[in-house]
């Protein structure tokens, strides 16, 4: 299933620039990461969300999850900090989304920008690109803050000079689509990652993909009617 908006022949840029995130987009780093947020929820006090929880957190804003599980703003660094230190030691064993190795390859013999904007660290990023031999991409930026993907978006575009016409944004968060329509710059969200179709379709991303192939057919109709 792929939703796509209605542009004008006139309206629709060329894309050149394209910016990923990371965990549940191009890392199939949901498992790993549930069971740290488990073993960590002793020392940090939160709640440990049921299967019947994780279905509805996963149709939800990240500030009503937090509220769900009882996580204060507060506590938010240390707990983010601590699980990319752990997730440091799963990271050789982690694998990309099925299919989106070979999207990336394609991507990058098409002569796109690729960058990563992430709220993992770099550290963790290099480990796995170099592991799963897609080291491949021109950036890599880490946002420590949760929150703080809008304001890293606007600097990078700033720092790289870049046009916002001619740059999308790849998520599978809530936040994903919100930190790029403040950015004024196109988001796919992908329904591979974290939040469902449900949950993302009400923030009206631009394009809504359930496969990562559906990513190449999305800019190919950029190209198309550019």
């Amino acid at each position: 299933m792929l939703f796509t908006p209605v542009y004008s022949y006139n309206y629709l840029p060329m894309i050149k620039i394209i910016l990923f995130d990371f965990d549940g987009t191009i890392a199939d780093t949901f498992v790993a990461l549930e069971k740290i947020l488990v073993r960590l929820s002793p020392k940090f006090g939160y709640e440990i969300p049921t299967k019947k929880d994780m279905a509805i957190l996963q149709t939800i804003h990240p500030k009503e999850v937090m509220k769900l599980l009882g996580v204060s703003y507060f506590k938010l660094p240390f707990i983010a900090h601590k699980a990319k230190a752990e997730l440091r030691k799963e990271m050789t064993t982690i694998k990309p989304i099925e299919g989106m190795r070979d999207v990336l390859l394609a991507l990058k013999r098409e002569n796109y920008i690729l960058g990563i904007l992430t709220s993992n660290s770099k550290a963790n990023v290099r480990t796995f690109l170099e592991k799963n031999d897609i080291a491949i991409f021109d950036w890599i930026y880490s946002e420590r803050s949760l929150f703080g993907k809008a304001r890293k978006l606007k600097k990078i575009i700033r720092k790289q000079k870049l046009d916002k016409k001619e740059v999308i944004y790849i998520g599978d968060e809530i936040r994903d689509i919100e930190a790029a329509k403040k950015s004024q710059i196109k988001i796919m969200a992908v329904s591979w990652g974290f939040n469902t179709v449900e949950g993302l379709e009400k923030y009206h991303p631009d394009f809504l993909l359930t496969e990562p192939k559906d990513i190449l057919t999305s800019l190919e109709s950029f190209r198309f009617l550019s």
